[in-house]
C-alpha cells in the first residue's frame, strides 16, 4: 500500500503514522472540511483483492457506524480511494492499557483495575445490546484518555450478530494470547468470548502477566482449550474470593459456564458500583504513575479496595497524604507529623460516629459516587454461619469447576475472614414490585432508594427505570452526577421508543452536556421523535430551533407550526412564542 507516502485521502490531510499491525496502518488526519482531527484505518492489500470480503465489510461497517457511546472509540465513515478502502475514525489522545501496564512493570492496584473495568464493561455491553461482537478485546485496543476516560478501539474485525463472518471458514479470529476457546475451535463467538478476553485482561492487571503463556503459539492453543488458571488471591493482595470467583467463571472453557452478559460479570467483580468515580480514580493514578520516575523503588505496591462509606473514604485520604509526606524533604517532615497525625486522630473519630448506613447524598461532580452505590442492593454485608457455609460451599463450587488441581487451596485457605464478608444476594423482587417500589421512591425523593431500584430493575431491559436512573444521573440525586452516563441510559430508553427519554436525549444534545459542544442535528432528530408522541415540551423546542436557525435554515412557519401544537396543550412558553411571532402558520 501507498499510505506511508501520500498525504491526502479525499478531504482529509495525512499528518502522522500512528502504529502499524495486522490488519493494516492507522494515520492521523486532518478532516479539511470539518477542521477537526481523525484517525484513518487503512486494510491490508491481500483484503482489499477479495470481493466477497469488501461487500461484507461495507455492510458491517455501517452497522458498527451506529455505535454512539463515551466508552467506544467512533466509526465516522468508509472512505474509498483507488483501489483502497480507508476507515475513518475518532482521534483518541492517550495511552493504551498496554503501555500503562508497560510502564508499571507490574500489577495494578485492585481499585485502578475495577475503575478500568466499569468503563470497558460498559461500552462492551452497549456494543453488544447493538449485537455487536468486539472479537478482540486486548489491552492494546483499550485507550485510557488524560481525563481517565476509557476508550474501547479497533472494531475492525467486529461482527454484527446474525451476520456472515468476515473471514473464510475455519479461520482463527482474534490476538492469540486473549482468544477464547470457541474461536479457537473456529467458532465466530459471541458475547461470552469478548467476557472471556475481558477476563484475560483482568487477570493480566491484577496478576501482572496474562493466565496462560506457552513457548509456541501450538502449546498457547492448547493452553486456552484445556488448562485451567492458577488462583490469583495468592498473588493479588486484597483481591475478595468473590471476586477472584468472578474472574475465574469468566475465564471457563465452555461459554455456557461463564455469565451470560459482560454486565453480569462487572457486577459479581465489584466493578459496575465503581462507574460513577471510575475516570476521577484512573485520572489520578495514569497521573501518578507518570511521574515517577520509573525505578523500582517508586513504583506504586498494589493495594485493597476501600472499604465503602467512611472509612474506606479516611483510608483513601491517609493513602494520599502518606504519599505527598514521604514527597516532603526530610527537614519538613518533623513539623508534618503533629499535624497529620491530629488530623488522623479527628478522622477517625468522625468516622466511627457514622458507623451504619450511610444516608444518601448528591453529590454534583462526575467523579463523586452515590451512597446507594456504595452500599449495593442491600446495604449490609452478609454475618453470621449461614453466610460463612454459603461462601464456603460456593468457593468448593468454583474450585472444583475452575481450578488446576495442583493450585486448588487448602481448605483452611477457603474459610478466610475475607469470604464472611461477601454481600447477601438482594431480596426477590418481581418487575411490577420493582417498578411500584421505584415509583414511590421517586414520588418521596428518596432518590438514593429509587436508584437502586431502578438499576436492579433496568437489568431486564426496563424503558422507565432507564429513564429514571437517565434523570438520577442528569440531576445528580442518589449518584454522582454525571452528564455522558445520563445522555447513555436517556438513549436505551429512547431507543425503546419513550418519549420522554427521547425529549431528555435531545436536551442534552442541545445544551451540548455530556457531549463537549451542542450537536442542534441530533437535538431535532429526538425532538421530532418525542414530538411526534405529543411531548408539548419537545414541540416548543422544535419552535425555538426553527425560529432560531440551529443547525438549520430558519423558517417562522416551522416554528409557528410547533409553537401552535405545544401552545393547544397549554404549554405558556409556546403561547407566548406564538404570540411574538404573530399568530398560528397561515
Amino acid at each position: 500500500m501507498t499510505t506511508a507516502t501520500t498525504e491526502r485521502i479525499g478531504h482529509y490531510e495525512i499528518t502522522a503514522l500512528l502504529g502499524s499491525g495486522g490488519n493494516g496502518r492507522v494515520h492521523a488526519a486532518r478532516d479539511t472540511m470539518l477542521g477537526r482531527e481523525v484517525a484513518i484505518k487503512s486494510l491490508r492489500p491481500e483484503l482489499m483483492n477479495d470481493a466477497s470480503f469488501l461487500d461484507r465489510f461495507r455492510a458491517e461497517a455501517s452497522s458498527l457506524a451506529r455505535l454512539n457511546h463515551p466508552n467506544i472509540a467512533t466509526l465516522y465513515a468508509l472512505q474509498p480511494e483507488g483501489s483502497n478502502l480507508y476507515m475513518i475514525m475518532e482521534l483518541v489522545r492517550g495511552r493504551t492499557l498496554e503501555s500503562v501496564l508497560q510502564q508499571r512493570g507490574g500489577p495494578l492496584p485492585v481499585q485502578e483495575c475495577l475503575a478500568i473495568v466499569a468503563q470497558v464493561a460498559d461500552g462492551l455491553a452497549y456494543a453488544h445490546s447493538m449485537g455487536v461482537i468486539h472479537r478482540d478485546i486486548k489491552p492494546s485496543n483499550l485507550m485510557i484518555t488524560d481525563d481517565g476516560r476509557v476508550k474501547i478501539m479497533d472494531f475492525g474485525i467486529a461482527r454484527v450478530a446474525g451476520s456472515q463472518r468476515l473471514t473464510r471458514d475455519g479461520s482463527i479470529i482474534g490476538t492469540l494470547a486473549y482468544i477464547a476457546p470457541e474461536q479457537l475451535r473456529g467458532s465466530p463467538g459471541d458475547e461470552r468470548s469478548d467476557l472471556y478476553s475481558l477476563a484475560i485482561v483482568v487477570y493480566e492487571m491484577l496478576s501482572g502477566a496474562p493466565p496462560f503463556a506457552a513457548d509456541t503459539d501450538y502449546d498457547l492453543i492448547q493452553a486456552h482449550v484445556n488448562t485451567k488458571p492458577q488462583r490469583l488471591i495468592p498473588k493479588v493482595p486484597g483481591l475478595s474470593v468473590k471476586a477472584e470467583g468472578a474472574i475465574l467463571q469468566a475465564l471457563a472453557k465452555k461459554p455456557e459456564q461463564r455469565f451470560p452478559t459482560v454486565r453480569a460479570f462487572s457486577d459479581a467483580l465489584g466493578a459496575t458500583s465503581l462507574r460513577a468515580e471510575a475516570t476521577g480514580v484512573i485520572q489520578n493514578y495514569t497521573r501518578l504513575i507518570s511521574n515517577t520516575s520509573g525505578g523500582a523503588s517508586n513504583t506504586i505496591a498494589p493495594h485493597p479496595l476501600p472499604a465503602p462509606g467512611p472509612i474506606g473514604r479516611l483510608r483513601t485520604a491517609l493513602d494520599a497524604a502518606w504519599r505527598r509526606f514521604k514527597a516532603m524533604p526530610i527537614e519538613l517532615r518533623g513539623l508534618a507529623v503533629g499535624g497529620v497525625a491530629a488530623i488522623a486522630v479527628a478522622g477517625v473519630v468522625v468516622a466511627e460516629s457514622f458507623r451504619g448506613p450511610t444516608p444518601v447524598t448528591a453529590p454534583r461532580t462526575d467523579t463523586a459516587r452515590g451512597a446507594a452505590e456504595r452500599r449495593g442492593p442491600t446495604g449490609n454485608a452478609a454475618t453470621g454461619n449461614a453466610a460463612t457455609g454459603a461462601t464456603a460451599s460456593n468457593t468448593a463450587r468454583i474450585e472444583n469447576m475452575y481450578f488446576d488441581r495442583n493450585t486448588r487451596p487448602s481448605a483452611t485457605a477457603a474459610t478466610t475472614t475475607t469470604e464472611a464478608r461477601v454481600a447477601t444476594a438482594p431480596p426477590a423482587m418481581t418487575s411490577a414490585e420493582l417498578r411500584t417500589a421505584m415509583s414511590e421512591a421517586m414520588e418521596r425523593r428518596d432518590y438514593g432508594r429509587a436508584y437502586e431500584l431502578a438499576s436492579r430493575l433496568a437489568e431486564t431491559g426496563n424503558a422507565e427505570a432507564l429513564y429514571t436512573l437517565g434523570f438520577l444521573l442528569e440531576k445528580g440525586e442518589g449518584v454522582g452526577q454525571s452528564f455522558v452516563s445520563a445522555a447513555y441510559k436517556y438513549r436505551q430508553a429512547a431507543e425503546k421508543d419513550l418519549a420522554k427519554a427521547q425529549w431528555r436525549l435531545g436536551n442534552l444534545y442541545y445544551t451540548g452536556k455530556g457531549f463537549g459542544a451542542p450537536d442542534y442535528k441530533e437535538a431535532r432528530a429526538w425532538y421530532l421523535k418525542a414530538a411526534q408522541q405529543g411531548i408539548a415540551e419537545a414541540q416548543y423546542n422544535l419552535g425555538v430551533i426553527f425560529e432560531n436557525g440551529q443547525g438549520i435554515d430558519p423558517d417562522r412557519n416551522a416554528a409557528r407550526y410547533w409553537y401552535d401544537l405545544a401552545a393547544a396543550q397549554g404549554y405558556a412558553r409556546a403561547r407566548q412564542a406564538l404570540e411574538a411571532l404573530g399568530g398560528p402558520a397561515k
